[in-house]
């Protein structure tokens, strides 16, 4: 059975998933698995277009697989997140990229809808606050088991986001 797992700040370093710091013959993007779907023409997508489920189904996902989960904290007055939303979550290789690798979240923090992290109940806002979120926008890695592992504020350049995503959905960081 699955426990909730503290969240701790000290869990959240940036520098280790930092793609400016990592070795760069280490990061070539790697292929997808066999049998994934071409990308559809970048105009045709929106970030809408990205599976995202609750918390709740994301750790649910996790429990049956090995799936880790991405949590996109973001506000809608936040210009670097619309350009998040328009310039790269609307690509069809970061699209792909995380439909391979991940259970996606999206987490608003001016949002009061609701969000179940095992049996605590709260809001969107309020659990960006349990994060420790700091910046917008910021990408946090969780394991399939619930815990924050890492966490990458700002907005990235595609190919290092690319990079990012396959780093850390391929499990290339723990080697």
């Amino acid at each position: 059975a699955l426990m909730p797992v503290e969240l701790n700040p000290v869990e959240l370093n940036p520098v280790e998933l930092n793609p400016v710091e990592l070795n760069p013959a280490a990061l070539k993007p790697a292929a997808l698995p066999i049998g994934f779907p071409a990308s559809a023409p970048p105009d045709t997508l929106s970030w809408d277009d990205i599976p995202w489920v609750g918390v709740e189904q994301a750790l649910d996902a996790g429990a049956l697989s090995t799936r880790r989960i991405l949590i996109y904290v973001h506000a809608p007055w936040c210009p670097y997140c619309r350009r998040m939303n328009t310039e790269l979550l609307n690509d069809p290789d970061v699209q792909s990229a995380i439909k391979a690798y991940f259970s996606p979240v999206r987490i608003n923090t001016e949002s009061q809808d609701s969000v179940r992290y095992f049996e605590y109940g709260m809001t969107e806002r309020e659990f960006a606050g349990a994060l420790r979120n700091e910046s917008l926008p910021t990408l946090y890695f969780m394991s399939p088991e619930g815990e924050v592992f890492a966490h990458q504020p700002g907005l990235l350049p595609r190919e290092d986001l690319l990079k990012l995503l396959h780093y850390v959905g391929s499990g290339a960081f723990e080697e």
